[in-house]
């Protein structure tokens, strides 16, 4: 198992008015150490670097799914010598070290090899404690593989090696040698390679090595290299999240492509906050390609379930394979093949927990152009295999296209969008037996662009794209999947779009993601708002998650929300593909915090308080739309008493006395404990609040009150006026 360090920056702040909230973290990688069968791994934004034991050095680009073939290029340092002296010949029976600035490979008489990750690639260096014998140049050589890069060409004082066959896929770069002393003084040294012996030569001038204070240090970058063009792509790609309740964390998955036939799964732990949490996780290291990522959570187990597509040739068939990830440690399960029939499978849809209280999950894919539903449960210790079912069970709709909704009701039905090559858009019901019902057939939508989500116990919300629209479609299964009302349209769109959505509830909201086309072709900008649960309605203004200089697709959504439509959680991340614009078109994993709630509205105190108990009145949170976890207060209640929050209409009030009663329309509660009252006010999403003003006071009931009427005390009148 390799575990990694990841280290993260926070890149982009954003607006406090919007509701997104101030923190953008990149889960790219900048490059990251660990152990594995002896050797040592070392993953970067743009590589993969494997040390063996034997002092082998594997170094591997990423060229992105655009190349057809791995480019592994090997190097093993041969000999180290003066130009008159004897060779330093390198010693591989010497364990090597891992170090806090890399990894140390022995050589022998006081030479040291030296491999150190940086984002750029891997920075190789030998360390000379001592003069080595003998005059002239010093001259190093490394045996290097170099597959079908075998094309090496200057890049000033550098190389690059690139395949002569297969132009603009990228290869290998290697960096000016600097020569450092112990006094700080550098020297130029010179690259070159030798293709006759296949060898790369590193060559410091002779008056270099006699002038130099030792130790004297030698160091080249070996870095991967990418052409200027679109093709370049280091393949990170198809992110995917989940919440898990118990834990507290997400899961955030991605794909990175070597190249056509090799790629990897990897996983980063993020906390509430939005912070990555322990090491960087390789979901999927198989000899050929893991690609379509997909994570739920399972409450039962209080752990992630990942699965993902697995080809091991570049004409092979993909086949399944899943395993469990475990919190707090972030420890592995063993990856299990999933049975998938017999067939071409193209596509792996998603996975879904089955229920509520069910270590179960649903996978969905496609087969031969048609649907297939399977089982795979979660047994209860974390180092045992899954449990998948016999064969899948194929899905009655004929050879359509595929799209799986991201809610389960707490008995575990999920409703499937179908989307078919000609236009077909069917939606089938699922049950925890995987038993099938046709719903609904709809007009045509731009397919894989739907997602779904529970809006009450008869009816989902389907958000999908159109020609020129988002749309919500409310779909109620109980009632044969008939429409609640006519789609809502939620964002007109300036042109057809090319990208997808994706949907989530928010406690009492919904959350609307979309990538779309921008200002030009290179441009794509990720939006969305929050919607009423009740009707699809907007109940946020749009908020954009800003580009600079940067394109967004391949957006998803983690909520918090634990499956319960009165849950008070309304945080969410959202995860997506962050790309340049310009070459050479680097591109990484990024996630955003979300709040489905802004600044909210005023306040204004209108006096009117009176009595024995000096009641201050207080609020939680902000008084805005669709805040959850507002929260009303009164300081100064006695023992004893009774208090309650009360609401009218703006400027009717009761004279009481000196006192200012307002004419309550609803009255509230409160909890006491000490000398404070204190009582929930969640506020809906519903934007017809908007600039809605009420008046607001807290009355507490105790003797010697100075109102006639009552034995009571009363704040303060507060005017509230509700915004976003």
């Amino acid at each position: 198992m390799r575990t990694h360090e990841l280290k993260s920056a926070l890149l982009v702040s954003l607006c406090a008015a919007l509701p997104v909230k101030a923190q953008d973290v990149a889960l790219g990688i900048p490059a990251v150490q660990t152990t594995e069968a002896g050797g040592v791994v070392v993953d970067g934004p743009t590589y993969r670097c494997r040390i063996a034991p034997d002092h082998r050095v594997v170094f591997e680009p990423a060229l992105g799914r655009h190349s057809s073939s791995v480019a592994r290029f090997v190097f093993r340092t041969a000999s180290i010598a003066r130009a008159t002296g004897p060779d330093v010949a390198p010693l591989a029976s010497l364990p090597l070290r891992e170090t806090p600035d890399g990894i140390v490979l022995p050589v022998g008489d006081g030479v040291e090899e030296r491999w150190t990750p940086r984002r750029a690639g891997m920075e190789v260096s030998w360390l000379l404690a001592h003069p080595l014998p003998g005059s002239g140049d010093l001259e190093i050589r490394m045996a290097l593989e170099t597959g079908p890069f075998t094309q090496a060409t200057p890049h000033g004082s550098a190389l690059r090696f690139a395949d002569p066959d297969r132009p603009g896929t990228g290869g290998l770069h290697l960096g000016a040698v600097t020569v450092l002393d112990a006094r700080g003084a550098t020297a130029a040294g010179a690259l070159q390679y030798d293709a006759s012996r296949g060898q790369l030569v590193v060559r410091v001038a002779a008056a270099a090595v006699d002038s130099a204070v030792y130790p004297l240090c030698i160091d080249p970058l070996v870095g991967a290299d990418f052409p200027v063009g679109s093709s370049s792509d280091p393949g990170d790609n198809r992110p995917d999240a989940a919440w898990l309740p118990g834990a507290q964390e997400y899961l955030v998955v991605w794909e990175r492509a070597f190249s056509l036939t090799d790629g990897d799964v990897l996983g980063q732990r993020v906390d509430a906050q939005g912070n990555p949490v322990g090491s960087l996780l390789v979901l999927a290291d198989p000899p050929g390609l893991a690609t379509a990522p997909t994570v739920a959570s399972n409450a039962t187990r209080d752990r992630w379930l990942v699965s993902w597509l697995q080809r091991d040739s570049l004409l092979g068939a993909d086949s399944i394979a899943a395993r469990a990830v475990a919190p707090a440690s972030g420890a592995l399960g063993p990856a299990t093949a999933v049975p998938s029939g017999n067939g071409l499978v193209t596509e792996l849809v998603s996975t879904h927990e089955l229920g509520s209280s069910d270590a179960g999950h649903l996978l969905v894919f496609r087969r031969d152009d048609a649907l297939q539903a399977t089982r795979v449960g979660l047994p209860a210790a974390l180092s045992s295999p899954l449990t998948t079912s016999p064969a899948p069970t194929p899905i009655p709709i004929g050879p359509l296209g595929w799209k799986l909704s991201r809610a389960a009701r707490a008995d575990g039905r999920h409703l499937l969008w179908a989307y078919g090559a000609f236009g077909s858009n069917q939606v089938i019901g699922i049950t925890p037996g995987l038993t099938f019902t046709p719903l609904l057939q709809l007009p045509t939508a731009i397919a894989p662009a739907t997602d779904v989500e529970l809006r009450n116990a008869t009816t989902w919300d389907v958000v999908r794209l159109d020609s020129t629209t988002v749309q919500c479609v409310p779909v109620q299964w109980q009632r044969n999947g008939t429409l609640a009302h006519d789609p809502v349209i939620i964002r007109n769109l300036p042109q057809a779009p090319r990208t997808g959505v994706d949907f989530a509830r928010l406690g009492p909201k919904r959350l609307a993601l979309w990538s779309v086309p921008g200002s030009n072709l290179l441009e794509y900008q990720l939006g969305g708002a929050a919607l009423a649960r009740t009707d699809c309605s907007r109940c946020s203004p749009e908020f954009q998650v800003p580009l600079a200089g940067r394109t967004h697709t391949a957006a998803v959504i983690a909520s918090q929300q634990d499956g319960s439509d009165d849950a008070l959680d309304d945080e969410a991340l959202l995860v997506y593909v962050s790309a340049d614009r310009l070459p050479p078109f680097g591109r990484e994993i990024r996630a955003v915090r979300y709040a489905a709630f802004g600044a909210g509205g005023t306040m204004t105190s209108l006096g009117g308080g009176c009595g024995p108990i000096a009641l201050t009145p207080g609020q939680t949170g902000d008084w805005a739309i669709g805040n959850p976890s507002q929260e009303v207060f009164t300081d100064g209640v006695s023992g004893g008493s009774a208090a309650f929050f009360v609401v009218g209409l703006p400027g009717q009030f009761t004279p009481c006395g000196p006192c200012e009663v307002v004419q309550w329309l609803a009255v509230l509660p409160g909890t006491i404990v000490g000398n404070r009252a204190s009582s929930p006010l969640p506020l809906s999403c519903d934007p017809g609040f908007d600039g809605v003003a009420v008046d607001t006071q807290w009355i507490a009931f105790g003797l010697g009150s100075v109102c006639p009427l009552a034995p009571l005390a009363v704040s303060e009148r507060q005017r509230v006026v509700f915004g976003f």
